[in-house]
């Protein structure tokens, strides 16, 4: 700070009367001396063009991220379950035998593929999976069982096969092809003298999406049957459900999920269902030239284009016996729930329900073959 002082006479002061205006002075040379020095800067000319700005201060820039981003916790491990399984993969997969029965899968979904499963069935007895929960596997080709007469050159020949899925295993067929093909002695040739053979026996499994091939190309003996087709023999159906299976002929297949025919011993049917399968004959089961003996079954919207909505039992003389089923909601232009054809055999129903379906007044369509 500067000050400015001036400094006067004291005579002159008192002469001209300052005295009383001496306070004025003080206070003015107090206000200079605290005054700022002044900005002269403000009343400068502005530079002119040709002098440089001045430059700025340089911002600081951080650098970008590079780190990858790092994902949270995926503790989802007990969700898949609530999911549909996705189909087991192809290759060679794993089978091994555990106290006599042959057992497909290591534990993991992986290792039960259809050619673990064929090597399976091909040995014959029991097959159980170990498939580390549920699991689904694709068959390309059918699986093969058979007996006595009934084998191809080359084809082993077995007694018999179980497969148990334990509530946990579907077999896919993807509408390519049947998922099931077996054949033994059959009643017709008389070729059972003891036991008939193969007995073929499915228990807790789902077959769903098999496809009988056309007429013209399946054998002769096998016309239909989406997901299982069997020629002689014997076969048990334990707790099995078939769905979306059907025949790739509508017209002369017999069989949407099951064809059996030309047995000796009764097809025996437990605890099964039969759900929205179709074919020409018997949309859901056809059961020729054999007994049938079914027990706490479901077969609803199955469907026929010809005859059989749910069930064709076509035999001259085999005996049919059917308790505790319930055969509603199914669809053909004749026998909505079941064709029955026959000249001798009995049809006895116990403690079920069978409905006739929307296009036919009658549930059960009765047509003699002696006519």
């Amino acid at each position: 700070m500067h000050a400015i002082v001036r400094f006067i006479p004291y005579a002159l002061v008192m002469r001209t009367g300052w005295a009383r205006h001496a306070w004025v002075v003080a206070v003015v040379i107090t206000a200079a001396a605290c005054s700022p020095v002044p900005d002269v800067s403000r009343h400068s000319p502005p530079p002119s063009s040709d002098t440089p700005p001045a430059p700025h201060a340089a911002r600081t820039v951080e650098p970008p991220i590079t780190a990858p981003a790092v994902l949270p916790p995926q503790p989802y491990e007990d969700a898949t379950d609530v999911l549909p399984p996705a189909p087991s993969r192809t290759g060679r997969g794993t089978m091994h035998v555990v106290d006599g029965r042959a057992v497909v899968g290591d534990g993991t979904r992986q290792s039960c593929t259809a050619a673990a499963l064929g090597r399976a069935v091909a040995r014959g007895g029991t097959v159980t999976f170990d498939c580390g929960g549920p699991a689904r596997i694709v068959l390309t080709e059918p699986l093969r069982v058979c007996a006595a007469g009934g084998c191809a050159p080359g084809e082993p020949s077995v007694a018999r096969v179980r497969i148990e899925g334990g509530d946990a295993i579907t077999l896919v067929g993807a509408g390519a092809g049947r998922l099931i093909e077996a054949r033994g002695c059959t009643a017709s040739e008389g070729g059972c003298t003891g036991a008939p053979v193969p007995h073929l026996v499915l228990s807790r499994l789902v077959l769903e999406g098999g496809a009988a091939p056309r007429v013209v190309e399946d054998d002769e003996r096998l016309t239909g049957g989406g997901a299982v087709a069997m020629d002689g023999g014997r076969l048990t159906l334990d707790a099995v459900t078939f769905a979306g299976n059907t025949c790739s002929d509508p017209e002369a297949s017999a069989g949407g999920a099951v064809l059996a025919r030309d047995m000796v011993a009764p097809v025996r049917v437990r605890g099964a269902a039969f759900l929205g399968n179709s074919c020409g004959l018997g949309g859901a089961l056809a059961v020729v030239d054999a007994p049938l003996r079914l027990r706490a079954t479901t077969v609803v919207d199955n469907t026929a284009t010809v005859a059989g909505g749910g069930l064709l039992l076509r035999s001259p003389d085999a005996d049919v016996e059917l308790s505790m089923a319930m055969v509603v909601g199914n669809t053909a232009p004749r026998g909505a729930a079941i064709e029955h054809e026959t000249a001798e055999g009995a049809l006895t129903v116990r403690d079920s329900r069978v409905e006739a379906g929307p296009l036919e007044p009658d549930a059960i369509a009765v047509r003699s073959l002696t006519d």
